[in-house]
């Protein structure tokens, strides 16, 4: 197979409206429609399938398949229930066509539009990108190939979401890629490479994407920012930009730019006794694929590999399951006895834990008596304190009863006090009144003989005057 060649399918929907003097055609559709070939949201479209074809290739792709030269053909997707004989789906509007309304096989009477699902396959070709001729090695290295495919996608991904915070599209990442890679130098004679300053380069790329648009949409967004990045990423890296893209883009760039060869080697055609060389990894389950240099490193740290217990027990499992062997499963793991609670002090091994529980069943057994009589001297001191509880208890309620008469006796001789007081200060009350009774009457005949001397006086000074 042509390593450098990775195949993926792109879709896309040709759309129509029906028109009852005019049938079904494209030319019918209204502005607000889409248009004649489009995204399955709709959000992105083109006129004819020549524009079609070309925004759906980034640079690096092509419809030529690099083994046969032949170009790949649009197809027309039949298999779904939802279409009939010639892949077309009906439905009231093209707004209702999505995940949950899948449409109608049938046209029904209020039925205007339709579409059906085109695919096509296109193919990695990195020599479309820059020439090959002159790179050497069949092979990088594999460590390095992997940190520049994940720092390329960590890239794109901010790139996307500083220029497209809401919504991505084939024709969105295809532009943003193609900047992408002049930002990877394939077409510049650059005999240098450094991480650092790659990824600095990328960084100055991902500032440029941002606009005011998608600062203002961080700011309103009410989310988590590491679950867009992480959901971001999930996307792009599973239909926009694959692992096996990212890594020969990542080649390459090795082959180009690492003129002192710490990364690929000098020689054309290398084959397998280059040191760059990959290999599998022989343990079992483990899906690693490493350059030849690094095949000691991973033996030393592979999940898989099946390694000798660290205890020497004789055993043998594999390194992922190495902690829960020593924690549960080893024999010369330390255990306690099973009387160790009773006061057994001796440290065992587990493969001795059996002869101890043998040999040691009166030393045991002596822990075990010597702790019962412990508890059943307990068990008498805690007696002896019930009993001492409940004799005071019964003191106190003893007492308790002697209050409880020494109050009801208080509040008898309370309540007779009261009435003895209430009588003596009703008497007192009346004896009061009485006076001021006296009082007022002496006062009333007092004022009246006063009053009959006054108006005999009067008349008398009256009677002076008139004479």
């Amino acid at each position: 197979d042509n390593e450098n060649m990775h195949m993926k399918n792109v879709e896309i929907y040709q759309n129509e409206r029906y028109m009852p003097l005019g049938g079904w055609s494209s030319n019918n559709l209204m502005l607000t429609d889409r248009n004649t070939y489009s995204t399955a949201d709709g959000s992105t479209g083109w006129s004819t399938l020549s524009e079609a074809n070309d925004a759906l290739l980034s640079r690096g792709w092509s419809w030529d398949n690099p083994e046969n030269r032949g170009e790949s053909q649009w197809n027309v997707d039949i298999s779904s229930d939802c279409t009939d004989s010639e892949g077309w789906t009906y439905s009231v509007d093209f707004s209702s066509l999505n995940d949950t309304e899948k449409g109608s096989a049938v046209k029904g009477m209020m039925h205007f539009v339709r579409r059906r699902r085109m695919y096509r396959s296109k193919y990695l070709d990195v020599s479309l990108i820059c020439n090959m001729d002159n790179l050497t090695c069949d092979f990088c290295d594999s460590q390095e190939i992997d940190r520049l495919a994940t720092l390329f996608l960590e890239k794109l991904c901010s790139a996307s979401i500083a220029k497209h915070p809401r919504m991505i599209s084939d024709l969105k990442i295809n532009t943003l890629k193609n900047s992408f890679i002049d930002i990877l130098g394939f077409k510049e004679d650059i005999q240098m490479y450094s991480f650092e300053s790659l990824s600095n380069d990328l960084d100055k790329y991902v500032d440029d994407c941002k606009n005011a648009l998608s600062m203002a949409s961080s700011a309103l967004s009410s989310g988590n920012p590491n679950e867009q990045i992480n959901k971001r990423i999930s996307e792009i890296s599973q239909v926009y930009f694959p692992l096996e893209e990212r890594r020969q883009l990542a080649k390459v760039l090795i082959q180009k730019r690492d003129s002192v060869f710490s990364y690929h080697c000098d020689q054309k055609n290398c084959g397998h006794h280059c040191p760059f060389a990959y290999e599998h990894c022989p343990h079992i389950d483990c899906p690693v694929i490493y350059s030849r240099k690094w095949s000691n490193q991973h033996d030393q740290e592979c999940p898989q590999k099946i390694i000798e217990c660290e205890r020497h027990c004789e055993r043998h499992v594999m390194r992922r399951l190495m902690k829960n062997h020593l924690m549960d499963e080893c024999v010369l793991r330390p255990v306690e006895c099973s009387f160790a609670s009773l006061g057994c002090e001796s440290h065992l091994l587990q493969k001795d834990l059996k002869d101890h529980m043998e040999c040691c069943q009166s030393d045991h057994l002596e822990l075990t008596l010597k702790r019962i009589l412990e508890q059943q001297g307990i068990i008498s001191q805690l007696y002896h304190r019930m009993t001492e509880q409940e004799t005071r208890g019964a003191s106190l309620q003893q007492e308790l009863r002697r209050m409880e008469g020494m109050i009801a006796a208080g509040a008898l001789a309370l309540k007779a006090s009261e009435t003895r007081h209430e009588g003596a200060l009703q008497d007192q009350i009346a004896k009061v009144e009485q006076r001021c009774v006296k009082r007022t009457s002496d006062l009333q005949a007092k004022v009246h003989s006063e009053t009959v001397a006054l108006t005999k006086s009067i008349r008398e000074v009256a009677a002076t005057q008139k004479k």
